[in-house]
């Protein structure tokens, strides 16, 4: 009986025994099934993620190599640029084109500003420093004997953009970078800087120089007319003699010992003072009306003190004369009532004579010397 119920039980084909063994195979799946399952899924993906990175990567590389080639080919484009220039300005002043016979220079100008348009900042703070030194641009302001004409520069700057150049001396304060006498009349130099720079007797009337920075430059006479300022910065540079007309200087950063050294005509300062007439003559108006006041008081003084020495010497010379008129009339009572001799009579004569010429003598004298003779004359 067992071993048919072993036999039966191995062969049982009920339902509940067929549907349990395909569910402990779906729900109960092992260890390394399952690891199987998360490795098969897991390997593509990291492959995929592994190659996107690496091709990022190997795209960025690529992309800054190229960005660096084109850097180096607009530096290299650049230089040639400016070696062309200086070849062409050598070849010019070689075959006399920048001699002052060929005003207005118009080749010279028109290499300039063909250059000028494809330079970067560098290059055009570069041009301008090799301009100065060869006194194509910021010649000093002498007058010609021949022609009584002012000189003038060979390269002219006017309208042209130098918007966030750098023009700073290499040195600092030991050395200042030279522009004096340039003129920036109606240029664009909107974010440039100064620094340590000698800017006098410099132009800047009818330009763009908004945001600009004068640091430890000198300005010394240098002139402002019509010029947009807006949140420009003067720093602690010097503005001896440096004129502001028709110039809003609300929005700029001036210390009160510049306002003092400056001269302002028609302009506002940052204080939102408005000044219609120039500062400078004001105050010399005012130091001339004082100095003239204190002169005439002096002179009223003087001529006072002078009018009564006068008076007293021509009194005292008066008395004199009185005294002299007296003894002329009584030498001439007595040589009437009584006869003299020719030598009294001469002795008289010559008394009256030496008398007139010591009154015309007193007369001639300054009226200082008239004074201390009148006062011996009292003792």
């Amino acid at each position: 009986m067992e071993a048919i119920d072993s036999d039966v039980y191995m062969y049982d084909r009920s339902p509940s025994a067929v549907q349990d063994t395909p569910k402990t195979k779906f729900y109960r799946l092992t260890l390394n099934e399952i690891l199987t399952v998360v490795c098969a899924t897991l390997i593509p993906i990291t492959l995929g993620v592994y190659t996107g990175i690496t091709s990022m990567q190997e795209q960025q590389q690529a992309d800054e190599m190229r960005q660096f080639d084109l850097n180096q080919a607009a530096e290299l484009k650049q230089q040639m640029i400016y070696d062309r220039f200086l070849d062409d300005m050598y070849k010019l002043e070689k075959d006399g084109y920048l001699t002052d016979t060929k005003n207005p220079w118009s080749f010279a100008n028109a290499r300039y500003r063909a250059a000028h348009r494809q330079w970067d900042i560098t290059r055009k703070a570069d041009a301008l420093q090799f301009l100065k030194e060869h006194e194509l641009i910021g010649k000093a302001k002498i007058i010609d004997k021949r022609t009584t004409k002012a000189v003038v520069d060979v390269i002219l700057l006017a309208g042209l953009n130098f918007d966030n150049i750098q023009l700073t001396s290499a040195t600092g304060a030991l050395n200042q970078l030279n522009f004096d006498n340039v003129v920036f009349d109606r240029v664009s130099m909107a974010n440039a800087q100064f620094s340590f720079a000698n800017l006098k007797q410099t132009s800047f009337s009818y330009a763009r120089l908004n945001n600009v920075m004068f640091l430890d430059a000198s300005l010394a006479n240098a002139h402002f007319d019509n010029t947009e300022l807006r949140s420009a910065d003067f720093g602690n540079s010097d503005l001896t003699g440096t004129e502001f007309l028709n110039v809003d200087l609300s929005t700029t950063k001036l210390t009160q010992t510049q306002i003092e050294q400056a001269i302002f005509f028609n302009s506002t300062l940052p204080n939102g003072t408005a000044i219609a007439t120039s500062n400078r003559t004001t105050a010399t108006a005012t130091a001339t009306a004082t100095a003239t006041a204190t002169a005439t008081a002096t002179i009223t003084t003087v001529t006072t003190t002078t009018t009564a020495a006068t008076t007293t010497t021509e009194t005292t010379i008066m008395a004199a004369a009185t005294t002299t008129t007296a003894t002329t009339t009584t030498a001439e009572t007595t040589t009437r009532a009584a006869p003299t001799s020719t030598a009294e009579t001469t002795k008289m004569a010559a008394t009256t004579t030496t008398a007139e010429t010591t009154i015309h003598w007193i007369y001639s004298l300054p009226i200082e010397k008239r004074h201390k003779f009148a006062i011996i004359l009292n003792r």
